[in-house]
């Protein structure tokens, strides 16, 4: 079975993006990280019809379900990364991710 998402236009997306909910991590939504989560979704849109990689819902739900909960860590894992003493940056893995979610997403809101 195949799953459809919402058609959204890139605005549509970013409103979805910068809504109510969006206020614990607006400082990691930068212009650069709108446009790679942009760029995610149309391919996730393309690519779930094949593989069903996510359930349907609506841009609301789609955003809530996968975006804000990935972005959720965000404010916590930079507030670790920056308490770890380290020479060089700490890595993190993200084991058995589906679709992007976290890691993709957490990679987009925190570059390098």
């Amino acid at each position: 079975m195949t799953r459809q998402l919402p058609d959204l236009d890139e605005q549509d997306f970013y409103r979805q993006a910068l809504g109510d909910s969006a206020d614990a991590w607006t400082p990691w939504l930068t212009p650069r990280c709108l446009e790679a989560l942009w760029r995610h979704y149309q391919e996730l849109r393309r690519w779930n019809r094949l593989v069903s990689l996510v359930g349907p819902g609506t841009a609301e739900e789609v955003w809530h379900r996968h975006y804000a909960e990935s972005l959720a860590a965000v404010p916590w894992l930079a507030e670790l990364l920056v308490a770890v003493p380290s020479e060089s940056p700490p890595t993190v893995l993200d084991l058995g991710s589906g679709a992007g979610f976290p890691g993709f997403v957490v990679a987009a809101a925190l570059p390098g």
